[in-house]
């Protein structure tokens, strides 16, 4: 919707299309091993178990394929996350991701990659700037875990000094 061109939207689609495709494949990778060590188990539990030979062949020779859509080659939940109208600006996306976990489950773990950076690098310039303040040339001496605590005491509200 903010996109100045197609071409930008274009290039944003296809590269969380890749970050989804990734977190499926390793998803899948992930299942596939837990379900190859537990197949294993058993087949040492029981080492004349048939079936558990059969499924751990069945499991390393069936290849993962994510579902897309063939004309663009976008994901299924991306392509369906996509035709959803926009959240309000007041809503919670975290709260809002929630709710669309149980449908978007790969699309979910992306989401919560990139919601949970901070927009702003102005936290981290006002660390820096008190410590250039705590950290003068009267105080020269201090050793960088003294400083780490005195920037961390400072940062802390009053509520959370816990007033008697």
């Amino acid at each position: 919707m903010h996109f100045q061109s197609p071409e930008d939207v274009a290039d944003a689609v296809s590269y969380i299309n890749r970050q989804v495709k990734t977190v499926a494949v390793n998803n899948n990778v992930e299942s596939n091993t837990v379900d190859h060590l537990e197949s294993q188990t058993e087949s040492k539990t029981n080492e004349y178990n048939v079936w558990a030979f059969h499924d751990s062949l069945v499991d390393s020779c069936t290849p993962f394929t994510p579902s897309v859509d063939e004309p663009g080659g976008v994901n299924l939940e991306l392509q369906q996350y996509l035709n959803q109208p926009p959240i309000l600006r007041n809503q919670d996306p975290f709260k809002h991701w929630q709710t669309l976990k149980p449908a978007y489950p790969t699309l979910f773990t992306v989401a919560m990659r990139y919601l949970s950076v901070v927009a702003t690098s102005v936290p981290s310039e006002r660390m820096f700037s008190k410590a250039g303040i705590v950290k003068s040339d009267l105080r020269s001496r201090l050793s960088g875990k003294r400083l780490n605590s005195l920037l961390f005491l400072g940062s802390l509200s009053e509520e959370s000094w816990g007033q008697d």
